[in-house]
């Protein structure tokens, strides 16, 4: 009669220690795996949120615009460029015609009121956000005060710089403000260089990039005021209905007589520009 041999008690400490170190070595890598691969996404997505942001900004400072048709007696203006240092970078508020409508069939301009600047990232405590913030009509009162749609664009950004070429001076300055008195007032600056830093997977990421406002001066459109009813010159009375219309025909059967006289146009409607 043979007898069968089991195993020691060490043998079976031994091998479960072998088998707990494998599936600790096995759960690591596969711990490190997904994290590798969830930074991985965070990084792509942040990359991709931020590339998004610069070019929202660029597409609206290319159609960034100037109005002559501004009351000088008020504080505020309907259409500004104003640009200024703040906090860890610049805050920007500008008149652009990017804006796009809502919904079809929306009785909505291509003007809009849009602001840049950097605030407390809600989502990532310690950090900043990129917010924008888009007003979608143009009025003369503080920008503030407007009813506006505001986005957050980028989280946890340390650092929006502008600078702004300035072609009279030809220099580079990081503040603009067409609301001033200086030679600023009327013209935009001819390019806009970005600085954007993005903490992307624990590490800074330094993003560049370059707007060419597209309508440097400023647009000779002016706001409806009326119409205009008559033109009075020399040898006419236009501005008085009847006499107006004789003195027009009188002028033109003068004309072969070689005598000038006056002539009342057609009204004028001036186009409101919101």
């Amino acid at each position: 009669m043979t007898s069968s041999r089991g195993f020691t008690l060490i043998e079976v400490l031994v091998a479960m220690t072998l088998i707990a170190f494998m599936s600790f070595v096995l759960y690591s890598t596969i711990r490190s795996s997904r994290a590798a691969q969830a930074l991985s996404e965070d990084r792509a997505m942040q990359t991709q949120t931020t590339a998004a942001a610069l070019d929202l900004f660029v597409q609206d400072m290319n159609m960034a615009y100037l109005s002559l048709g501004e009351d000088t007696t008020v504080e505020f203006k309907r259409t500004l460029f104003r640009a200024a240092q703040n906090g860890g970078g610049t805050e920007i508020v500008f008149s652009t015609m990017s804006h796009r409508p809502t919904r079809r069939n929306a009785h909505e301009s291509d003007s809009c009121l849009v602001t840049y600047r950097l605030e407390r990232d809600p989502e990532n405590p310690g950090f900043l956000a990129l917010i924008r913030r888009e007003s979608r009509r143009l009025e003369a009162i503080d920008p503030e005060l407007m009813p506006a749609e505001t986005r957050r664009l980028v989280g946890r950004v340390e650092l929006f710089d502008l600078w702004f070429f300035d072609a009279a001076k030809d220099e580079w300055i990081d503040s603009w403000d067409t609301t001033s008195i200086d030679g600023q007032s009327a013209q935009l600056p001819q390019l806009v260089r970005i600085h954007l830093v993005v903490d992307v997977g624990g590490h800074l990421a330094h993003f560049h990039s370059m707007a060419r406002p597209h309508i440097a001066e400023p647009l000779n459109l002016l706001p409806a005021t009326g119409k205009v009813t008559s033109f009075s010159s020399q040898g006419g009375q236009g501005g008085q209905g009847g006499q107006g219309g004789q003195s027009g025909q009188d002028g033109r059967n003068n004309q072969n007589q070689g005598q000038p006289s006056g002539r009342t146009p057609r009204p004028i409607e001036i186009p409101r520009v919101q």
